[in-house]
């Protein structure tokens, strides 16, 4: 195996290089310039990584890469050779652990694979749970007296703060979370790019009644992050967020998206049309064992500081 520096200031342009490509989908959103390695496999197959650089620090893009703990070792070895300023790297959802002085922290990550149908997607679905998401689809018109309207924005065209506003409004209902932002900045933070709306066909000008769910993306390439979604409580029972997960899912598959990828936390949805839930880790790797006991004393004091605080 050898490892070089396929390009020195890479962009989001290169995405296409990546497998899979949602390594770029978050990272070369959240890290608009990056180094990319290229890695040279003994059998002629070749693998590129995206490594950012900031200050002594570096993150490696490597989210659910196929690639073995040795290579993962050397990704590593290598950088901390090449740069001498590098002190500490990150990578998250590594498939494999690494050895040295590093922590590995148990992690995980929801994905679902993209069929090349919409009717391939509903045979991954029993016919009972249809003819429940029927139901309730078929009530949810009945009280609202004709079919929701599905809007898609983009972040190039323009997400109306509206749209965020609601957002906000339905957590703090829903799970009393307060963003404590404005709309555009609540955009910028979490990467979205695409905004999938479900309204009320009807001429009431009060915002918060009209909505019934929205739902983020980031999408770059052919892979797809969930951001996040939320859904008007008062029509809970109905559940329009997976009514409109069910249709953000078909307009994915109709531009050709290869994979939906939903995070590490645990929701009923994310377990629908035969995803996966996979095992991985987020790695921090330190350069020496006087980094590497640095950092563990920090964290000590961190956490007897903290429990001061609470105590007090």
């Amino acid at each position: 195996m050898n490892i070089r520096i396929f390009n020195d200031n890479s962009t989001i342009n290169e995405d296409s290089l990546v497998n899979p490509d949602v390594i770029q989908n978050r990272f070369g959103a959240i890290y608009t310039n990056y180094v990319m390695l290229l890695i040279e496999r003994e059998n002629d197959d070749s693998l590129y990584i995206p490594f950012h650089k900031d200050g002594n620090k570096g993150n490696i893009g490597i989210c659910l890469t196929p690639i073995s703990q040795n290579e993962l070792n050397e990704i590593i070895k290598f950088i901390f050779i090449k740069y001498k300023q590098i002190k500490q790297i990150k990578c998250e959802y590594s498939l494999n652990q690494a050895n040295g002085y590093v922590k590995n922290y148990p992690a995980n990550q929801w994905h679902l694979l993209l069929p090349a149908t919409t009717e391939e997607l509903w045979t991954r679905m029993s016919s009972k749970s249809k003819q429940t998401l029927r139901r309730k689809q078929n009530h949810l018109i009945e009280q609202l007296g004709s079919e929701p309207v599905f809007e898609h924005y983009t972040i190039n065209e323009g997400i109306p703060d509206e749209i965020v506003n609601i957002y906000f409004t339905f957590k703090k209902e829903l799970m009393n979370r307060d963003y404590n932002m404005l709309p555009q900045e609540y955009l910028h933070n979490y990467f979205v790019t695409d905004a999938y709306v479900w309204k009320i066909n009807s001429s009431d000008n009060n915002s918060n009644s009209k909505y019934l769910s929205m739902l983020f993306t980031c999408e770059q390439g052919e892979n797809v992050y969930l951001e996040n979604l939320s859904y008007n409580p008062l029509f809970q029972k109905e559940s329009p967020g997976f009514l409109l997960y069910c249709k953000v899912i078909e307009e994915l598959i109709n531009k050709r998206k290869k994979e939906f990828f939903l995070g590490r936390k645990y929701r009923d949805y994310k377990q629908k049309f035969e995803s996966q839930n996979t095992e991985c880790f987020d790695i921090i790797a330190f350069r020496s064992l006087f980094f590497y006991i640095t950092f563990l004393i920090k964290k000590v004091i961190n956490k007897i500081s903290g429990n001061k605080i609470c105590s007090e």
